[in-house]
């Protein structure tokens, strides 16, 4: 999650042009858009593999106290 929330924050300083990059103010800056989002989901791998997953899953229905 963390991964996914940082690459978005990076979509709207990569669509500044780059002859811009030297003289834009931090509020000319867009904020962060769902668009951004979207494409983050397209870029960066889950950090927990499926298997994983599923074990996480079984162990915290044997022994966890979160209601999955």
């Amino acid at each position: 999650m963390t991964n996914l929330c940082r690459e978005a924050a990076l979509g709207p300083i990569r669509s500044i042009p780059f002859d811009k990059m030297e003289t834009i103010t931090p509020d000319q800056v867009r904020p962060i858009q769902l668009a951004d989002f979207e494409q983050a989901l397209l870029q960066v791998r889950a950090s927990v593999s499926h298997k994983d997953l599923e074990l996480y899953t079984q162990w915290n229905q044997t022994y966890g106290s979160f209601g999955l």
